[in-house]
């Protein structure tokens, strides 16, 4: 019998996801971005110096803040064969300050911490999600910066209840076929970093109201992104 774990490794080496894309559709954010999520990705990581990405998939979110940060060094690491894309799009367009990484995250090792470390998408596909919170705990530097994206549990209820239309069929895929998924509500979620500061919520209202605000927000799963840092030790 196949676990979960394997079962997930499959299923995106299958899909692709977030999918392919070339130079312009990267260029297209450059200037503004104006995607909501990603501008709270790029807004989170100002001010590192070296950037985790765990789960970067064909590496959309990871070379487009590479392109548009030089500055910062990102690690990213997938164990789909996605990341083959991301590799190759990478040395086809000379971006010098992304390495890849092809390696289940509970093997990756590294020999030093990161000032920020980004999951996007991913804790809620991991069986082990406790364990890979964990680990990653142990991979920021004392003041470290963690944005998480994670689904909410009344978007994700509210998303079973209502039509959707997707605006691409590997959406539909992602959200409607993936063999393993967990979700949280804010409290749950919130109770796994008692250590850490919340910066940011999004989407929420001043960081509260967030389960209400995802019964808006059902159309992607109630995705919710976390910026945390670290209480200085």
């Amino acid at each position: 019998m196949i676990d979960e774990a394997s079962q997930i490794q499959t299923f995106y080496s299958k899909i692709k996801f977030p999918g392919l894309y070339d130079l312009d559709d990267l260029n297209f954010y450059q200037e503004s971005i104006d995607n909501k999520f990603l501008s709270v990705y790029n807004t989170g990581i100002q001010g590192s110096e070296r950037i985790l990405d765990i789960g970067c998939g064909t590496g959309f979110i990871t070379n487009l803040l590479a392109i548009k940060n030089p500055d910062i060094r990102i690690d990213a690491v997938d164990f789909s064969d996605s990341i083959d894309f991301a590799q190759e799009f990478n040395a086809k367009n000379n971006i010098k300050n992304v390495t890849y990484y092809k390696e289940d995250f509970f093997k990756f090792s590294s020999t030093y911490q990161y000032d920020c470390i980004i999951c996007n998408g991913v804790l809620h596909h991991m069986p082990q999600y406790k364990d890979a919170i964990d680990k990653i705990k142990t991979m920021i530097t004392p003041t470290g910066r963690l944005i998480l994206g994670v689904y909410n549990y009344y978007g994700k209820t509210l998303k079973k209840l209502l039509p959707i239309t997707y605006r691409s069929e590997l959406l539909r895929i992602d959200q409607e076929d993936v063999p393993y998924e967990i979700n949280f509500t804010n409290k749950e979620f919130l109770n796994y970093f008692k250590e850490f500061n919340i910066n940011t919520i999004y989407p929420s209202i001043n960081n509260q109201l967030v389960d209400i605000k995802n019964l808006i927000n059902y159309t992607n799963g109630g995705l919710t992104v976390y910026n945390l840092t670290r209480e200085s030790i």
